[in-house]
């Protein structure tokens, strides 16, 4: 993977805690799908994604647990990644990983000044549209779009990511789409919603053909409990290790789905 500098390759250890961790937060989606939630349950959340086919519900899931927080790579967070997380060998990865994002450009303290201090949920509403197939050119970041074949597209992102699932307030829009940041920053979602994607086995730009959800009743509330519950799932404790950026998709995948299957494991235990 190049993130145009965000994973530093030379020069030291790097660690990019959020590639590692979206792809967790995929392979848990998986998990607690075939392991903890009932048939009646799969069977409700496919129906209400409008999915055919319940394997097809599964991976559309899995593909928004990891994408879920891609608002996180914006100028105004990408600094406080793996901040929240204490151990010695990430205190050890982290700066070389901070210069290198420096170095380019992606990082520093001239930027959060610049660019507002947006919730990351605004940012994710905003952005991941246009990452999941939504590629209309005559739109900006987080508008609506009006084609009939999107409106699925946008009530399922919307339901994840705003309380009342509905469209972005229209004086927020723009000041979202800013805060997402410009340059190589949209690239950079792009690969990294595409990794996760490339982990579940579905292309991005499939998903408005996938679903077909009814808005007739307003936000996707299961998807929004299932959403929820995969993004507040413990797996970042340092027990678990930390990926390196060099490390090819199939190892970080590999190493993706081992602590999901403990993760989910060892909650089943503690219930």
């Amino acid at each position: 993977m190049d993130f145009d500098g965000v994973l530093l390759r030379q020069g030291g250890p790097a660690w990019n805690p959020l590639v590692a961790d979206m792809l967790c937060h995929a392979s848990v989606a998986q998990e607690v799908w075939d392991r903890v939630l009932s048939p009646a349950q799969r069977s409700e959340l496919a129906s209400e994604l409008g999915c055919g086919r319940e394997d097809v519900a599964r991976q559309v899931l899995a593909l928004l647990a990891g994408a879920r927080r891609v608002g996180e790579a914006s100028p105004a967070w990408m600094n406080g990644l793996g901040t929240t997380v204490h151990s010695p060998a990430l205190e050890i990865t982290r700066p070389s990983w901070q210069r290198g994002a420096e170095q380019v450009g992606l990082t520093a303290s001239v930027l959060r000044s610049r660019f507002p201090p947006e919730p990351v949920e605004r940012i994710g509403a905003a952005v991941l549209p246009r990452l999941l197939g939504c590629d209309c050119p005559e739109l900006e970041d987080g508008e609506r779009c009006t084609k009939p074949a999107h409106d699925g597209l946008f009530l399922m992102v919307y339901s994840i990511f705003l309380e009342d699932g509905n469209d972005l307030p229209t004086d927020t829009v723009a000041v979202a789409a800013r805060a997402g940041g410009r340059g190589p920053w949209p690239a950079i979602r792009r690969s990294l919603v595409g990794e996760v994607a490339r982990h579940v086995g579905l292309k991005p730009e499939r998903v408005p053909d996938l679903i077909q959800p009814s808005e007739e009743g307003g936000p996707l509330v299961g998807l929004r409990c299932f959403s929820s519950r995969i993004a507040r799932f413990p797996i970042d404790g340092p027990a678990y290790g930390y990926a390196l950026p060099d490390d090819p998709l199939e190892k970080m995948s590999h190493r993706a789905r081992n602590i999901a299957r403990t993760a989910i494991t060892h909650q089943a235990r503690l219930a």
